[in-house]
């Protein structure tokens, strides 16, 4: 099989993800759920996570049991092009859209991301060897570029892809799909 471009990739998945039915959507996501709050699977205290906007695996029933379980939870606000900060919540109440509708913190404090043991980030697509493809603003390339806790990124399992990296992306430890943990 070919490897596609990644504007291809990005396309084709928006597409595949908008046209999911609300119930496969749901029953999808909360497969991903299930595998990462498995017995098996030790959940750091400081967790970063994305607030999932358009058809992304949905992360507030996520969010909400992490902070029901106690633990901090770190989510990111962008500041400029290619930066972002990350802001820790207590409730989903801390949440409110954006300019481009995308939830995050509306107040608080940054924290240095090097406390944030474990990070789940958002992907368009992923492949085996843990490459991930993003939205293309090049947020998490730029911070996993010094970050050193778990990389963990959340998808359907349809959005596995064979493509090629470029010197700037930056790989995954763990990606957790609705069909298991890779």
């Amino acid at each position: 099989m070919e490897a596609l471009d990644k504007s291809a990739i990005r396309k084709d998945v928006r597409r595949k993800r908008k046209q999911m039915k609300e119930e496969d959507f749901n029953s999808l996501s909360a497969k991903i759920y299930s595998y990462l709050f498995s017995p098996s699977f030790l959940l750091p205290e400081c967790i970063g996570i994305y607030v999932s906007y358009k058809h992304e695996v949905d992360t507030i029933a996520i969010i909400q049991q992490l902070l029901n379980l106690h633990k901090r939870v770190f989510v990111p606000k962008i500041i400029s092009p290619r930066q972002m900060d990350f802001i820790e919540i207590f409730s989903l109440n801390d949440l409110k859209e954006n300019a481009m509708g995308i939830k995050e913190p509306c107040c608080g404090q940054k924290v240095d991301p090097c406390i944030i043991e474990m990070m789940i980030t958002p992907l368009i697509a992923y492949n085996l060897k843990k490459d991930r493809i993003g939205q293309g603003g090049g947020f998490y390339d730029t911070l996993f570029a010094h970050y050193q806790g778990l990389k963990v990124g959340l998808a359907f399992s349809f959005q596995q892809y064979i493509f090629e990296v470029e010197e700037h992306d930056q790989g995954l430890d763990m990606i957790i799909t609705d069909t298991g943990i890779i």
